[in-house]
């Protein structure tokens, strides 16, 4: 299991750029990554390169960080509201504060 971390980003930008246009992130042993290797992975995806392979979570969270998930207000049986996500049950409380 590897991680993708703010430290390792330099390298990983050097050898994207030996690749030139061509390049494409391989995540296949990447199961981890903190909230720079996230909007990282996000920047790629932006600027055309491609991102495979990559794990359910940090895929997940890639989206979050872009602030793809859509929030709705849900109306309790006891009368009160609260917040879900459509189509999740990840807690929207949760999400990074982050934001690429």
């Amino acid at each position: 299991m590897a991680t993708l971390r703010s430290e390792d980003l330099d390298q990983v930008r050097t050898e994207l750029r030996k690749c030139g246009t061509s390049a494409v992130l391989d995540l296949e042993e990447v199961n981890l990554a903190d909230v720079e290797g996230v909007c990282f992975l996000n920047a790629c995806e932006a600027n055309g390169i491609s991102v495979v392979h990559c794990s359910p979570y940090i895929r997940e969270w890639m989206s979050l960080e872009r602030g793809e998930r859509k929030y709705t207000l849900k109306h309790s049986k006891d009368g009160s509201f609260g917040r879900s996500v459509r189509g999740s049950t990840a807690n929207p409380s949760r999400r990074s504060a982050h934001n690429c």
